[in-house]
């Protein structure tokens, strides 16, 4: 190509394979009488494929900061109306006596409110463990956070008349991971073996390594669940048919909650049951 254009035959663009694999065109033009100019133009298919995979790697951070407004947002808007109706909610019986009817519509008006309340909050939540991955990791002691889980509970277990045991294996090493994540997982699986366990009844924290990570286990002495109950018992809103029969609150979502958290330190949930002789909802956390 230089040659030719050196005798004037011809200066078109030409298309040359570079070091790197890729295809570019090559023009050269002349500089007055005794220079040329070698002018590199990147081949378009593989310039529209750069500039596809630079759109690939825009951050995730960005999405995710924009889906943490939007929660943010969303959390002030729904809560304020919720707060209105409770403050009102509160302001009836200063306008006047109430009857026993009227007494009784007020009191289910406050129990949906503060369930409505409840449900926004483990929505928010859910959707703010899902985006905060990797996000306030720190070596942490898990047999401390256990324990303090279990002493949150103890006026729970009292009322109800039950037991909670803890076996902890000594010296246990620390895991990298979310205080406040994985606080969250650990009550929510206790919170749930208070639930479906009877009044009297015993739940057991059991906590040791096995290999490279440590099993956190919460059995109770509930009503069991079959196989296919425990195949949704972590899917959101899930609600197993025995929780109308026992009366057991809820909105189905401590468990999900639970199990993102766990995932989302790399580890794994699962649940074991016995119909009519408890359940033992167990998950593992990778330690240092």
């Amino acid at each position: 190509m230089l040659s030719e254009a050196l005798t004037g035959e011809t200066t078109a663009p030409a298309r040359i394979e570079l070091p790197n694999g890729r295809n570019a065109t090559v023009s050269i033009v002349p500089l007055g009488q005794e220079g040329w100019a070698f002018i590199l133009h990147p081949d378009e298919t593989q310039q529209a494929l750069s500039v596809s995979a630079a759109v690939e790697r825009i951050p995730a951070a960005v999405e995710n900061e924009r889906s943490e407004q939007f929660l943010s947002n969303f959390s002030d808007i729904i809560r304020v109306p919720l707060r209105e109706i409770r403050d009102l909610i509160t302001k009836v019986p200063a306008a006047g006596d109430l009857n026993e009817q009227q007494s009784r519509l007020i009191g289910q008006v406050v129990r949906l409110n503060s369930e409505m309340t409840m449900l926004v909050n483990d929505l928010l939540a859910l959707g703010q463990i899902k985006l905060q991955a990797g996000e306030q990791r720190a070596p942490l002691r898990l047999d401390l956070l256990i324990e303090a889980a279990v002493g949150t509970q103890y006026a729970e277990f009292g009322r109800r008349g039950q037991q909670v045991t803890t076996e902890i294996q000594p010296q246990l090493p620390r895991v990298t991971g979310s205080e406040e994540g994985l606080g969250r997982a650990v009550a929510a699986l206790i919170d749930n073996a208070i639930k479906y366990s009877p009044a009297g009844a015993q739940v057991k924290v059991v906590v040791h390594k096995t290999g490279d990570a440590i099993v956190v286990a919460v059995q109770d002495n509930g009503p069991g669940l079959t196989a296919e109950e425990l195949a949704q018992v972590f899917d959101p809103f899930y609600r197993a048919p025995s929780t109308d029969m026992l009366g057991v609150s809820g909105r189905g979502l401590g468990l999900t909650i639970a199990k993102a958290v766990v995932e989302q330190h790399g580890g794994r949930i699962w649940a074991s049951a016995t119909v009519g002789a408890g359940s033992a909802f167990s998950f593992s956390i990778p330690c240092s």
